[in-house]
């Protein structure tokens, strides 16, 4: 973690270390990616003294900066480690960790990384933002307020499936709050209405007439079993 403020360059030129992310072309880039591959290991984030230990470091301060960085490669690792750091925080990570992301202002910097150019780092981005909101329900609406809707619903344009179906995946997530008095979730009228201004609508019919007519495999069919769901939400709310 002590490596994260790094500033001197390396080159690995062998190997491909990960399908759309750069290289790392610092040892500070280097370490962010490896904080990342190593808090992909589910046992890793259940280890209390581990996610302890990282919250007793600035590590998580550091690759909020990252964000704003204008190194790509450090921007691409921060998202990337960030995700698993953050990730179903009910069941696998500490809810510490996405609170102290949500307290050090995290979340304009992630918004930031939705209108990348790339599709991995939107869809990542989008993740992040996802766990955030999960954990503290608040966050929902400051999406909201921050711009996020709008490039989060532009995903639902992505040719590639597994996008798609996390996509509508985030907006379901995007739109209920638990409501605790009868554990029930509970529509955000408002939110809802910020998703049809943006013609969400739209989009979701063409994931329909696309995929329902193709000869689709399962997970095709679940992305339309889900967009269905969405429809008839945004209906009815």
């Amino acid at each position: 973690m002590e490596l994260l403020d790094s500033a001197t360059r390396i080159s690995i030129e062998e190997v491909v270390l990960h399908p759309w992310a750069e290289n790392p072309k610092s040892v500070g880039a280097l370490a962010a990616s490896q904080l990342g591959i190593y808090a992909s290991e589910r046992e890793v984030m259940r280890d209390k003294q581990f996610l302890q230990r990282l919250l007793r470091t600035d590590a998580i301060e550091k690759l909020i900066t990252f964000l704003n960085s204008q190194e790509k490669d450090r921007r691409e690792a921060a998202i990337l480690s960030l995700s698993f750091l953050s990730e179903d925080s009910t069941h696998y990570s500490d809810p510490e960790i996405a609170e102290r992301m949500v307290k050090k202002q995290a979340l304009p910097g992630l918004i930031a990384q939705l209108q990348d150019e790339k599709e991995g780092m939107r869809s990542t981005a989008a993740l992040c933002c996802r766990n955030l909101y999960l954990a503290r329900p608040s966050v929902q609406r400051q999406f909201v307020q921050l711009g996020g809707a709008k490039p989060l619903v532009q995903l639902l344009q992505s040719k590639d499936n597994m996008t798609l179906f996390e996509t509508v995946l985030n907006l379901f997530d995007l739109l209920f709050v638990s409501v605790t008095q009868d554990d029930q979730d509970k529509v955000q009228p408002d939110i809802a209405q910020s998703l049809l201004d943006l013609e969400i609508s739209d989009h979701l019919q063409a994931i329909l007439s696309v995929l329902g007519r193709q000869n689709a495999g399962k997970y095709e069919q679940d992305t339309v079993t889900e967009v269905i769901k969405l429809k008839q939400v945004l209906t009815f709310a």
